[in-house]
């Protein structure tokens, strides 16, 4: 996770179902002279460790939650979604309602767009597991 910034709320960028955080360095460099700015790589990409299985959104969500937490970085926060990451900022919104001030959508995907022969809104279903430690060396700990 990279936060930048400082002032509240907290701004999270949630990229797409491509790349990885760094899609939103010249956002978050702008977004740091007002409020404190965080983005981070899923499990399995970019410079994160491999998570449980199966990566659900669900579990996409409950493990950026788990993150927050783990870095002390608490709420209200500003959710910014892109393509993919906009489903997942309904969702994070959805699960923690209480968490979430307000949404910015950058061309988000819809729930009911087709995926192969079933729409993205069938992977809304199931329940989070707990994250596992994973990785070797964490200030966190």
């Amino acid at each position: 996770m990279n936060c930048t910034g400082a002032d509240l709320p907290t701004v999270l960028l949630e990229y797409g179902a491509t790349g990885n955080s760094v899609v939103w360095t010249l956002v978050q460099h702008e977004v740091a002279h007002f409020a404190r700015v965080c983005s981070y790589d899923r499990a399995y990409e970019g410079w994160s460790d491999a998570g449980p299985g199966p990566q659900s959104m669900h579990q996409q969500v409950y493990e950026l939650h788990r993150l927050l937490q783990a870095a002390h970085i608490g709420p209200p926060y500003i959710l910014v979604g892109w393509s993919l990451g906009g489903m997942i900022d309904r969702l994070y919104a959805d699960e923690y309602p209480e968490e979430v001030s307000g949404m910015v959508f950058v061309d988000a995907t819809h729930e009911d767009i087709a995926f192969g022969d079933k729409p993205f809104r069938e992977l809304f279903t199931g329940k989070p597991i707990p994250a596992v430690q994973t990785i070797k060396s964490s200030r966190f700990r």
